[in-house]
C-alpha cells in the first residue's frame, strides 16, 4: 500500500485514502507535539514525515533480514532528525 504499483481505480481510490488517513494521524500527533504550530506547515511537515517513510519501506523490506532492524534504525534516525526541530522552533505564522 505504501509503495506498490496502483492495478485498478478501486484500488487506487482505496490506497489515496489509507495514505490520506496516515498523514491526518501524522498531523494529528504533530500538533500535540507543537499546538502554536499553522495548519498549512503541520499538514505539509505530515506529508512530508510520511512520505519519507513511504520511499524508504521498499528499501527496508528489500534488505535481508540480518540487516533489516539497522535499516529500520536508520528509518527512526532520518524521521527524528527531520521532525525534532519542529518541536523546538518556535511558532509560525505561515511558513
Amino acid at each position: 500500500m505504501f509503495s506498490g504499483s496502483i492495478v485498478s481505480p478501486r484500488l487506487a481510490a482505496a490506497v489515496h485514502s489509507f495514505l490520506d488517513g496516515v498523514v491526518a494521524r501524522a498531523e494529528a500527533l504533530i500538533a500535540v507535539r507543537a499546538p502554536r504550530m499553522c495548519p498549512e506547515r503541520r499538514a505539509r511537515c505530515a506529508r512530508v514525515s510520511v512520505e519519507m517513510a513511504r520511499a524508504l519501506l521498499p528499501l527496508i523490506v528489500a534488505t535481508d533480514a540480518a540487516e533489516r532492524d539497522a535499516m529500520v534504525a536508520e528509518l527512526k534516525a532520518a524521521e527524528h532528525g527531520y521532525l525534532a526541530p519542529l518541536f523546538t522552533e518556535p511558532p509560525v505564522g505561515r511558513a
